[in-house]
């Protein structure tokens, strides 16, 4: 009777032990598999915002340009001055942006990362239990119960 107890407690505690890891590998790789969708969608954010601001900035030069031509400027430098600024304007707007979107992905990155963080951190696995086990082996034991 004691050797059946401890080989049941024995393969059921290797069952759970089984049944968790499979569990846990199954939720981790469902956290790692949202992370990889989510950081994918967000590799394509701001590809319209890139498109408008080298839109808004080409017709802003095209504009200063025919401003230079109706005033009969156009043969100046300030021509080619305006433009170095347009485009310095412009570079500057397209790092803002580059700036703003890399902390948009960093920001997206460390909450879904936290989430599989926590989710490992709560893991609490449940086995047999073995202080009961001996509670009962030892309440056999003072009753006189033999192997």
């Amino acid at each position: 009777m004691l050797f059946s107890a401890l080989n049941s407690l024995t393969s059921a505690t290797s069952r759970a032990t089984r049944a968790n890891l499979r569990r846990y590998q199954q939720m981790t790789r469902m956290y790692r598999q949202r992370h990889s969708v989510a950081m994918g969608e967000l590799a394509n954010v701001g590809q319209q915002q890139t498109a408008d601001i080298n839109q808004r900035f080409t017709n802003l030069g095209g504009r200063m340009q025919q401003d230079l031509v109706s005033r009969g400027l156009s043969a100046s430098t300030l021509g080619g001055d305006a433009m170095r600024g347009v485009e310095t304007d412009r570079s500057s707007a397209l790092a803002r942006l580059g700036e703003s979107l890399a902390m948009q992905r960093v920001n997206v990155g460390g909450q879904l990362s936290g989430d599989l963080l926590a989710m490992m951190e709560r893991r609490t696995d449940s086995y047999p239990d073995v202080s009961s086990l001996l509670q009962m082996l030892q309440a056999l034991g003072r009753v006189g119960v033999r192997r």
